[in-house]
């Protein structure tokens, strides 16, 4: 009897383990490539390989169907070469709400009806240029401003016939969180998206922690070493905007590639980088060129007013130091060199 009774338990306990399997073990994969004229790179932590990079790729291909100044047949190049209107993309129209929200947000100082003003600046051209004069850039101003777009319906009008749409300053974010919400969909909790800089993170790496991301503070412009400044994240994304990154050549000596909206001309504030934290990553992407416009003072001051927007800014000083001025937010996903910790 005791035999039988052991046999039974012993094949219920059997049964019993066998509906809840042993977890099977998440393993780091990683996909990387070149896109938009950068490179790009996705970290996820899963059971399998399941993410497929023709997929991601097919991603690229139709961010640039719909935001590529350097494609002819895209979407927004169609819109520039039109006197009114064109019928939108779900993603063209997403774009265009979350563009003209930090526009508004920023008081005009991001804005993506500019392209005239840069290709007055140099976009396009890596020779030497005759910096525009006045009366160019004032003809220029006349035809732009985001005020001068809307949506109505299925389609997006211009209310000026020579405006012309430049989304290079938004759109690798954006596609940043479509790569994002694609991993998701796979049932993705953990992973890094990179692109060209642009970052979006969710979960945690392999080693149970946040995710720890490279960013330029003050100390490391003052030494020749590599970034020791590191930010730890989880769910949120981070972009940074520098002036010093890229120039135009012009005849009266390099300037900035980042050009105010509101008065046409290049931006020469004091500001070095901007570095900005949020959920996501097509509003770190815009906000970090409109608080470079800003400046110091009223970049803070604007931030103020997102309690999920971390921000972080290198700037030189009026003695001629370079430093670094961050908020609460951003200050408690930095990481201490000397241990690793917050």
């Amino acid at each position: 009897m005791f035999h039988f009774v052991f046999l039974t338990y012993f094949s219920l306990l059997t049964s019993f383990i066998s509906l809840f399997p042993k977890e099977l073990d998440n393993k780091t994969y990683e996909i990387s490539g070149l896109a938009q004229g950068t490179t790009y790179s996705i970290k996820y932590i899963y059971v399998n390989a399941v993410v497929n990079k023709n997929a991601i790729d097919s991603i690229f291909d139709l961010m640039d169907y719909n935001f590529s100044l350097y494609k002819t047949f895209s979407l927004i190049n169609s819109f520039n070469k039109v006197p009114q209107s064109i019928q939108l993309t779900d993603h063209f129209s997403t774009l265009i709400r979350n563009a003209n929200f930090v526009s508004a947000a920023t008081a005009g100082a991001f804005d993506i009806t500019t392209l005239p003003l840069s290709i007055l600046w140099g976009k396009f051209n890596s020779g030497t240029i005759l910096a525009p004069d006045n009366f160019q850039i004032q003809t220029a101003l006349a035809y732009s401003g985001y005020q001068n777009i809307y949506i109505k319906g299925d389609s997006l009008f211009k209310k000026q016939s020579l405006l012309k749409l430049d989304a290079d300053g938004i759109a690798q974010g954006y596609t940043v969180d479509i790569i994002s919400a694609y991993l998701c969909s796979l049932g993705i909790k953990d992973f890094l998206v990179e692109v060209g800089g642009e970052i979006r993170t969710n979960g945690i790496n392999s080693g149970k922690q946040p995710w720890v991301v490279g960013f330029i503070g003050a100390s490391d412009y003052n030494s020749d070493g590599a970034t020791s400044s590191r930010l730890a994240l989880s769910g949120m994304s981070v972009s940074t905007s520098g002036r010093l990154s890229k120039f135009s050549n012009t005849n009266i000596g390099k300037k900035s590639h980042i050009i105010d909206p509101r008065t046409g001309k290049t931006v020469e504030n004091n500001i070095i980088s901007v570095t900005v934290l949020s959920p996501k990553c097509v509003l770190t992407d815009a906000f970090d060129n409109g608080m470079m416009v800003l400046g110091l003072d009223s970049a803070f001051k604007l931030c103020s007013n997102f309690p999920d927007m971390g921000l972080h800014i290198v700037y030189t000083s009026d003695s001629g130091d370079i430093r670094d001025s961050a908020n609460a937010f951003f200050k408690k996903h930095i990481l201490k060199p000397e241990t690793g910790s917050f």
